[in-house]
């Protein structure tokens, strides 16, 4: 029988090897930077796919940008921003894609700064999402 320690160490080398290696500056990152640099963004990058498909075939998105002036970058930030916002059951799916990557030690750090991080989730979303769905 595999212990529970067991369980959770071997999960958490699973979901190291899967995510991608960025190579960002951490060395002098305030703790909440370092968080964001060395568990978030490489999640996200691995999820992209997930992420931008999820609101490619959100009917309540598109209806949402149908009505934003697209000629201006911040304005469709803007309108993203407000549907991640204001939408919570796609907000939180999204936050799913994330936690449920985290290891359990990873997930007990975000629990500390969930509120920021929460904050820095979404800003990095709305970026993703502009860059690659929304390009000029």
């Amino acid at each position: 029988m595999i212990s529970e320690e067991n369980k959770h160490s071997e999960r958490s080398v699973i979901l190291h090897s899967i995510r991608p290696d960025l190579e960002l500056l951490t060395k002098e990152s305030q703790t909440f930077e370092y968080f964001q640099n060395q568990v978030i963004r490489p999640i996200l990058k691995f999820q992209n796919e997930l992420f931008l498909l999820s609101f490619r075939e959100s009917k309540q998105f598109q209806q949402h940008m149908n009505k934003v002036d697209k000629t201006n970058r911040l304005f469709i930030e803007q309108a993203i921003a407000d549907f991640i916002n204001t939408n919570n059951s796609f907000k939180n799916r999204m936050y799913g894609y994330i936690l449920g990557l985290m290891t359990t030690k990873e997930f007990g750090e975000y629990l500390k700064g969930e509120s920021e991080y929460n904050k820095r989730i979404r800003t990095m979303l709305v970026k993703r999402v502009h860059g690659q769905l929304y390009q000029e």
